[in-house]
């Protein structure tokens, strides 16, 4: 996988679910990679949601409608 794409996951589950970041720690390199990756993308799709960061405040750059956000999400994940 993408080393600095893996470290830019790891470091949002570190931030974001401190319990999922250790339990991403019981499986093998490459099984936790694929956990950690998909905690990311749910993480980020959380966040484009409500408009967020990490679960956190207020994106105040997001100023669109949240089912506009929740369209482009789909779309992204479908091209995924």
């Amino acid at each position: 996988m993408n080393a600095p794409l893996i470290g830019q996951a790891a470091q949002s589950i570190a931030i974001g679910s401190e319990s999922f970041a250790a339990g991403s720690r019981l499986f093998d390199r490459s099984t936790r990679e694929s956990v950690v990756m998909l905690y990311f993308w749910c993480r980020y799709c959380d966040d484009v949601v409500d408009g967020q960061v990490l679960g956190h405040g207020r994106n105040t750059d997001e100023r669109r409608d949240p089912v506009e956000r929740l369209a482009q999400l789909r779309r992204l994940t479908r091209q995924a």
